[in-house]
C-alpha cells in the first residue's frame, strides 16, 4: 500500500520525503570519520666529549631518555672522530645501550642538532621511531670506487657508481607508502651524480632522496652500517608510512651567502610542510661550513624559522642529495650535488 501511494506522489513530493528521511540519518549517511595518523617520532642528541665511548653512550643515554620508552627503528650516527679506532670506540658506546642492528651512520665534518652546534669530537643520534614510519636497509660494500677519479676513469667509475646505486635500490623492501630515502655514501662529490643516477633507475627521478657523501680524510672516510664501519661503501635508508615530505635545496660559496641561502630554504620548507613537523634533516656541504666565519651563524639562521625545539639533525659532509639549485639539474627532485644544504621536514 505504501509502494503504491509512494508511487503515485508528485515528484516534488518524493523529494520532500527523501529529504525528511535522511535528514534523520544524516550522521550514519555523511559524516566521514577521519583516520587518525599512527605516530612518527624523530629524536636527535649530540654528545661531544675527547672520550670517544663515553660520548657514544651518553649520547644513547639521551636519546633513550627522549624516547621515553619507545624503541626506535633505526638511529642515524654522524661521527667527527680521526681515526677508526675512536669510532668503533663511540660505536661500543652507543651500542651498550641500543643494539648495533640500529645503527647506521657517517663520517662528517661536524653537525647540529636544536640548540647545539658541534665541530669535533662529538657523537651525534637521530632516531626514527613510531608505529607511523616503517624503515627498510639496503648496503653496498666494496663498491670498487676507491682510489679512482672522474678526471682519470670515467667511464669505469660511473659504471660501478651507477651499478652501486642500482643494487642499494633494488635491494630495498618496498612498499605502495614509501615516502623518501636517505642515502650515506662513499662518493664524494662529483661521484655523488652517478651514484644517484643509478637509483634513478629504479626508484624514477620524483622520489625524495636526500642525504650526504663521507668525510673524505684519510683514516675517516668511513659508512656505518649496523654498527660496522666499512670504507668503499653505500646506505640506503628507504621511509615508509603515514607522514608527509618536504625538501629544498640551497648552494652558497661565501660567509653571508651561506647563512641568507640556510634561511631562504628552511623558510620555503617551513611554508610548504604539511601539518605538524616532526623532525628536520640537513645534509649540509662541507664546503659551506668552511666559508662561516662563525661556525653557529648558519644553524641560528636555520633556527629563526623553525625554532629550537623541532628535533633537527644536520650533518656537514662532502657531497649531499637533494633538489639542486641550478636550474640544469633540475629534471629530478633529487640530485648528486656539492656547495649545497639539503633540507628535508618530515610532518604528519
Amino acid at each position: 500500500m505504501f509502494k503504491s501511494s509512494l508511487c503515485q506522489l508528485a515528484p516534488w513530493g518524493l523529494l520532500v520525503l527523501m529529504s525528511l528521511f535522511f535528514s534523520g540519518c544524516q550522521s550514519c549517511v555523511f559524516t566521514k570519520t577521519q583516520k587518525k595518523a599512527a605516530p612518527v617520532i624523530l629524536t636527535s642528541v649530540a654528545c661531544e666529549s675527547e672520550e670517544a665511548f663515553e660520548a657514544g653512550k651518553k649520547a644513547a643515554e639521551k636519546l633513550q631518555l627522549s624516547l621515553k620508552g619507545e624503541m626506535p627503528k633505526a638511529i642515524i650516527v654522524s661521527d667527527t672522530y680521526d681515526d677508526l679506532d675512536l669510532k668503533n670506540d663511540s660505536i661500543c658506546g652507543i651500542a651498550s645501550i641500543y643494539p648495533k642492528e640500529l645503527l647506521f651512520g657517517i663520517s662528517t665534518y661536524g653537525s647540529f642538532v636544536q640548540g647545539d652546534v658541534n665541530e669535533y669530537d662529538t657523537v651525534t643520534l637521530c632516531a626514527i621511531a613510531g608505529e607511523g614510519v616503517n624503515v627498510s636497509s639496503s648496503f653496498i660494500k666494496g663498491m670498487g670506487a676507491k682510489g679512482l677519479s672522474l678526471e682519470k676513469h670515467k667511464q669505469k667509475l660511473t659504471s660501478i657508481l651507477n651499478g652501486t646505486g642500482e643494487k642499494l635500490a633494488n635491494g630495498l623492501a618496498k612498499s605502495n607508502d614509501d615516502k623518501m630515502m636517505i642515502v650515506l655514501a662513499d662518493a664524494h662529490s662529483p661521484k655523488n651524480e652517478p651514484l644517484i643516477a643509478g637509483i634513478h633507475k629504479v626508484m624514477g627521478k620524483d622520489f625524495p632522496i636526500t642525504g650526504g657523501s663521507n668525510n673524505k680524510n684519510q683514516g675517516e672516510n668511513y659508512i656505518c652500517y649496523q654498527g660496522q664501519w666499512v670504507s668503499d661503501s653505500a646506505l640506503a635508508i628507504l621511509l615508509s608510512g603515514d607522514f608527509n615530505v618536504t625538501m629544498s635545496g640551497r648552494k652558497a660559496k661565501t660567509n653571508d651567502a651561506v647563512i641568507s641561502t640556510a634561511k631562504d630554504a628552511a623558510t620555503q620548507i617551513w611554508a610548504q610542510k604539511q601539518g605538524e613537523a616532526k623532525g628536520v634533516l640537513v645534509f649540509n656541504c662541507a664546503g659551506r661550513k668552511g666559508k662561516l666565519n662563525r661556525l653557529a651563524d648558519e644553524y641560528e639562521a636555520i633556527a629563526s624559522v623553525t625554532g629550537n625545539t623541532v628535533p633537527m639533525f644536520g650533518v656537514y659532509c662532502a657531497g649531499e642529495f637533494g633538489p639542486a639549485d641550478d636550474t640544469a639539474k633540475q629534471e629530478s627532485l633529487s640530485n648528486g650535488c656539492g656547495w649545497h644544504a639539503m633540507f628535508t621536514v618530515i610532518s604528519q
